[in-house]
């Protein structure tokens, strides 16, 4: 079984598709970690612009769904593009980690680091503009706003293993 997780920039996909691969003794890929290896950064990714970024971002997922029995952390826009919304559906489950708005902008603070996000008004954009995509792709949705990426990794392998146990 193949596993992506979805969700906001700061939603924690990182972390918890770490700790939940770890659960489930699968493979883990981050997708922004294998740009920034084939680019040298996030920065440089995104030099040839959003779009260009965003075919480099769907070509790394793509690749990702020839392996079997992983979890993947996705960068928060793969849904932002019709290919990225192909790629997700085609992932055996997809969790979507909701955040609210004041959870991001909480989050925010301590990482500016973002090529998308500057100002709080950043996140509360991108959150309405790509809000619905993420729910409507979800197998399922955790909340985290306040569980640690331990606590999401346990709940979400627990639900995967009551929807897809035989």
């Amino acid at each position: 079984m193949n596993i992506i997780l979805i969700g906001m920039p700061f939603s924690g996909k990182s972390q918890t598709g770490a700790h939940l691969a770890q659960r489930l003794n699968y493979y883990f890929y981050d997708s922004d970690e294998l740009l920034k290896q084939k680019f040298g950064s996030t920065e440089n990714a995104f030099s040839g612009g959003e779009q260009a970024f965003r075919n480099a971002e769907n070509q790394v997922i793509e690749g990702l769904l020839t392996k079997n029995d992983c979890v993947v952390s996705s960068g928060g826009g793969l849904v932002t593009t019709k290919r990225g919304r192909e790629l997700i559906k085609k992932f055996d489950c997809v969790i979507y980690l909701e955040c609210s708005l004041e959870a991001l902008i909480k989050r925010f603070a301590l990482d500016k680091n973002r090529p998308l996000l500057k100002t709080k008004n950043d996140i509360a954009d991108l959150l309405k503009k790509r809000k619905d995509y993420y729910s409507s792709l979800a197998t399922f949705s955790l909340s985290a706003d306040s569980a640690s990426p331990t606590a999401l990794a346990k709940a979400a392998e627990q639900t995967i293993k009551m929807l897809f146990s035989k």
